[in-house]
């Protein structure tokens, strides 16, 4: 069945349900264990096929096709067998199961986060309405939605009242989008003109509704969306898929290459026949091949990426989005609220006007005009969880009035609430005082004011300006009386004609090491901007205690932003560190005219309103975990842990993390590339091969397996962020990738030279040693551009495990029989000396190469006068 092209009865009959009872529980969750099931068992047959695919990739079956016909030729000619097939065979499967443990360990990491992705929705079963998470609704649920719910699931509407959705996240439009569930649409049609549907992670702008869900999981169409996209990105864009290209050509041909140097240096050298000759030659130039080609990874940086992600979530933040830790990464401006990130939120009443007088607290003793104040504010709530001025209004209340929440909910209950919005800046409740009606309004002073009658405006604005110099959070508070409580309340009569009561100033503290974060960000060249909803006085003076607003830097207010054009915004965007009284239309105006100046631009968000902003901007940032579902759903990242250091913490994190995957492709292709080298070269030079097939495919495990898991563990470092890069390349790395192939194969041609001297298998053994230990070594020295004796060495047990581990299985290949089913002989104990120094040299050197490049970039930056 089309869902959006039947009618909605049909779809209720398809699925057997009607909107007053929805599904029987025990029918749903029938349908729960399916869908479970075949989650399982896809994960199994997912483990079984990435097993199965080391075997049927080509130049695995090229290898194991070429070991079976020399196998069969030996047979037929009566010919011994010049290489360890079956050791061949075993290292294959090694590597498979590593691929496999590998894999497990990534999707047990990646989907550690669902629970995190979870979120309430409203179904009815057994004609009654429960809550439970978004990932427990099934096809056929009747569910029910209204404004600011996140839609768990495509479904086709039955009921709908003024209802609209925001769609951004399927078709990139800000626009709401109307709803009619009694609309039948063509067979053929995009996502807008599906107004009889709503999908899953949209979002509910105004009004209610009824729907049947038809589709859930990666059935839904973000999700079909997601895996088209996650397949263009991997497949088309990914620097991994362009480093595995570039790779393919430069391994096939060095291996083609090797393949006939092979040929004519070592034909005649076998007493065999030219038949196992050529299939020799085959399976050690195929072997390069596998050893050299960094097949495995784009695995790695999955795995790496996952651990991140882990680190990242024990540290309070939740990855939503597969490219968050990139684009985090290379973030190089914040836009952060005042009150989640430069101050701790936790408010206390620190001054009264009650339009006659001021009373400084806690010096002076409120009198009642006070403490009626107080109450007003108090009684004006519109029930948000996060009003931490509301909490302190309350605290005063209690201290000095002995007034409870649950006594201003019963002394005076309110009739009407009217919440607060980001165009209005005002909260305006009825509540019954003393058996009368009261329209009681509190918001923005300067909002408030004027609509207040028998007060001198402008000397309240004054010292509305005066409390807010001193860092002061003011809110105004307003009341009348009413004739009659209406049933469907008019905001404009309600919030004019109003008696002014007065405002309460409200302090709080700057968050713990705010300004050392703000210069530790800047010298990371990363801009930090407030914005907020707050006065700018009161916006003003945080600002310049944080360090934020300085030098040239100014501050404009969502009025004066008004009157400019995107043109004007755009050109004077970069020389406005504050941004106070703003509105979500004028934050997203903020994000997109820094992204026309090419900054990538991280903004924090709770609310509804907060989503378009969050989206736009290259990082969202979600404050705490009771943001709503639809700014959470809009935003990359979850930041659990308020503060502007919170928020350094996660950029450093993805910095590291992004430097770690880096550090992966430089290790590998360096590594690979000196293998590569060694081989050619060493063949070239002694007209032998210095290295056997199963040597290569062996040194290839034992060092490729570790360093993706320890390099991963890296720790972060909160006082010296690196500058945004978001490159996998720069012109550096690439010659630090060449330079240290390069030196590696060198020092491994100088070991074979030496131990040839002894024999052919010493040689090997010296090779196989060299360059085993060299990467290793590599590994501690390139934790970061530092040089190795300013690094704690110590600090990252993980690295230091696993190089323990990979060198200790080199020491016992090379100091036991088991070289000997490699080709190798034990080294002479007067050659031990020459095996540690080559891997001391290759650090030295590459220790050499980082002071290369900190004089180049010291001396290459252009002089400023």
């Amino acid at each position: 069945m089309i869902w959006h092209s039947s009618d909605k009865n049909a779809v209720l009959n398809y699925f057997n349900v009607n909107k007053l009872d929805g599904l029987n529980i025990e029918k749903a969750d029938i349908i729960f264990n399916d869908l479970t099931n075949k989650k399982k068992e896809n994960n199994l047959i997912l483990l079984a096929r990435t097993f199965g695919k080391t075997f049927t990739k080509t130049l695995n079956i090229v290898l194991i096709a070429s070991v079976l016909i020399m196998v069969l030729i030996s047979l037929f000619t009566e010919t011994a067998i010049q290489i360890p097939v079956v050791i061949i065979l075993a290292v294959l499967v090694l590597q498979a199961i590593c691929t496999v443990i590998e894999n497990r360990f990534f999707n047990k990491l990646y989907h550690s986060l669902d629970d995190y992705k979870k979120y309430s929705s409203t179904v009815i079963r057994n004609g009654q309405e429960i809550n439970i998470t978004s990932d427990s609704v099934v096809p056929g649920d009747i569910i029910k939605l209204k404004f600011g719910d996140l839609i768990p699931a495509d479904a086709r509407l039955i009921e709908a009242n003024n209802f609209r959705c925001d769609e951004y996240v399927l078709t990139g439009e800000i626009v709401y989008t109307e709803k009619n569930p009694d609309t039948v649409v063509p067979d053929i049609s995009n996502i807008k003109e599906r107004i009889n549907m709503v999908f899953a992670g949209c979002s509910v702008m105004s009004g209610t509704a009824l729907a049947v869900v038809t589709e859930t999981g990666t059935s839904t169409e973000l999700e079909k969306q997601k895996i088209n996209n996650y397949y263009l990105y991997n497949e088309k864009k990914s620097d991994m898929a362009l480093i595995s290209k570039i790779s393919a050509y430069v391994v096939g041909i060095t291996a083609s290459i090797y393949f006939l140097l092979h040929l004519i240096y070592t034909g005649g050298s076998y007493e065999q026949n030219f038949a196992i000759t050529i299939v020799y030659a085959v399976i050690s130039s195929v072997a390069l091949a596998i050893a050299c080609f960094p097949e495995s990874l784009p695995n790695s940086i999955s795995l790496i990426k996952s651990i991140g992600t882990n680190k990242l979530l024990e540290d309070g933040t939740i990855v939503l989005d597969d490219h968050a830790v990139k684009k985090a990464a290379s973030v190089s401006v914040i836009c952060a609220d005042k009150g989640e990130v430069f101050t701790t939120d936790q408010y206390a009443v620190s001054k009264l006007f009650n339009g006659k007088k001021i009373t400084d607290l806690p010096a002076n003793t409120p009198d009642s005009s006070d403490l009626m104040l107080a109450k007003l504010s108090v009684i004006c709530s519109d029930g948000s969880k996060n009003d931490s001025t509301q909490q302190a209004a309350l605290k005063f209340c209690q201290d000095y009035a002995g007034l409870s929440a649950e006594d201003a909910k019963n002394l005076y209950p309110a009739l009407t609430v009217i919440p607060f919005d980001n165009e209005r800046k005002l909260v305006t409740t009825v509540n019954m005082v003393n058996g009368k009606p009261f329209a009681i309004v509190k918001g923005a002073p300067e909002i408030l004011v004027p609509k207040c009658i028998g007060i001198d405006g402008n000397t309240a604005l004054k010292i509305n300006d005066l409390m807010g110099e001193e860092a002061l959070k003011v809110i105004a508070v307003g009341y009348k009386e009413l004739d009659e409580v209406q049933a469907i309340p008019n905001v404009y009569d309600l919030e004019s004609d109003l008696t002014f009561a007065g405002f309460i100033g409200f302090e709080t503290e700057l968050s713990e090491n705010i300004v050392k974060t703000v210069r530790v960000l800047e010298k990371a060249s990363i801009r930090t901007i407030m914005i907020t909803g707050d006065n700018l006085n009161t916006a003003m003076a945080l600002a310049r205690r944080a360090g934020i607003l300085h030098d040239n830097l100014k501050y404009i207010t969502d009025e004066e932003l008004n009157n400019m054009s995107d043109e004007e915004l755009d050109r004077e965007i970069t020389s406005y560190a504050l941004f106070a009284r703003i509105t979500p239309a004028n934050r997203f105006r903020i994000v997109k005219a820094l992204q026309h100046n090419n900054e990538k631009v991280a903004i924090t968000g709770s609310s509804v309103f907060d989503a378009p902003s969050l989206r736009k901007a290259t990082v969202g940032l979600a404050l705490k975990n009771d943001s709503c579902d639809v700014a959470k759903n809009a935003s990359d990242l979850i930041i659990n842990n308020t503060g502007l250091s919170s928020i350094l913490k996660t950029i450093a994190t993805c910095k590291n993390i992004y430097n770690n995957m880096r550090s992966v492709v430089n290790y590998m292709l360096s590594s690979n590339l000196g293998e590569l080298l060694t081989e050619i070269l060493g063949l070239i030079i002694f007209r032998v091969p210095v290295f056997l097939a199963a040597q290569l495919l062996l040194v290839n495990l034992i060092t490729d397996i570790f360093p993706t898991l320890t390099i991963a563990y890296t720790p972060v470092d909160t006082n010296s962020l690196p500058r945004s890069n978001s490159k996998t390349f720069t012109l550096q790395s690439i010659a630090k990738i060449l330079i240290q192939g390069f030196i590696m194969a060198m020092l491994s041609i100088i070991g074979f030279s030496i131990g040839n001297k002894y024999s052919i298998e010493v040689g090997r053994a010296v090779v196989f040693a060299t360059i085993g230990f060299s990467q290793m070594a590599q590994i501690i020295c390139n934790q970061n551009n530092e040089f190795v004796f300013k690094n704690n060495i110590f600090k990252n047990k993980h690295i230091l495990l696993s190089t323990g581990v990979g060198t200790a299985l080199l020491i016992l290949v090379l100091a036991t029989p088991i070289g000997s089913l490699f080709g190798m002989a034990c080294i002479p104990s007067n050659l031990i000396t020459t095996v540690i120094l080559l891997p001391i040299i290759f650090i030295i050197c590459n220790e050499l190469i980082k002071l290369g490049f900190k004089l180049f970039n010291k001396y290459s930056k252009p002089k400023t006068n």
